[in-house]
């Protein structure tokens, strides 16, 4: 399989520091997005350090993966491989997180793909979304830990139907699980076949809050180069008020 990727992260227009991450290796086939949470500057640190780790551990263990990737009698070692490797990011980023007052409530989110030759396999915390896009049409592979998500769960409506855009607004916004402000995070796993053509758009709540429909998201994902794609979202993030 033939990949092409390209990652891009920009500070926006309102915020005096990025805190997302990105790492994009095509030969390993590992991307990885996190969008950091906390006070001063420690929102950067943890989507830095916990990309880090998470790169760490994979190469650290290649052999294991490898394993994985070749047993296709069954998904769960892939999916074993990629839990293990953000629960150890997790306890890490929570030592730091204990070691001194500019890195207390110290946590990111972290959504992570890993790609072989037939099999993909996502692990997923927070509120950083995989997209998939194919013959045209988009899907949001991934489910946003949130309070919002917990709201809406059984009552798709409720965010239409609210009175208050501000509730609304604030509860999307409050994460249920991040990596590192506890010991352990429960962890989103999945496996799924990619194909010739997919397009695949890995990506913070800084680009993702401002789309509005399948039809918009799949219009922004057609270029003529995956870096001309990643210079597009940017741009268009930022015309949209660059918040994040």
């Amino acid at each position: 399989m033939n990949l092409q990727a390209a990652g891009r992260t920009d500070i926006g227009r309102k915020r005096n520091n990025n805190e997302d991450f990105l790492y994009v290796d095509d030969e390993l086939g590992l991307f990885i997005v996190c969008d950091g949470v906390g006070g001063n500057m420690s929102g950067e640190v943890a989507s830095r350090k916990a990309t880090e780790l998470i790169v760490d551990f994979i190469c650290r263990n290649r052999t294991l993966l490898d394993q994985a990737l070749e047993d296709e009698r069954s998904d769960r070692p892939l999916q074993r491989f990629v839990e293990q490797a953000i629960r150890h990011t997790c306890i890490e980023l929570h030592q730091l997180a204990q070691s001194g007052p500019g890195f207390d409530r110290m946590a990111t989110t972290l959504t992570m793909l890993l790609i072989g030759e037939r099999r993909g396999v996502v692990g997923h915390v927070g509120d950083s979304r995989l997209y998939l896009k194919r013959n045209g049409d988009v899907t949001q592979l991934t489910t946003d830990h949130t309070v919002l998500t917990e709201y809406t769960t059984g009552n798709p409506e409720w965010a239409e139907q609210c009175p208050d855009p501000e509730l609304v607004k604030r509860f999307r916004s409050m994460l249920t699980r991040a990596v590192g402000n506890e010991s352990n995070v429960s962890i989103d796993t999945f496996v799924f076949a990619p194909r010739d053509g997919d397009v695949l758009l890995l990506c913070s709540d800084g680009l993702s809050n401002y789309f509005r429909s399948g039809t918009e998201i799949s219009r922004l994902l057609d270029g003529s180069s995956v870096t001309r794609v990643a210079e597009t979202l940017v741009a268009y993030a930022n015309r949209q008020g660059g918040h994040d």
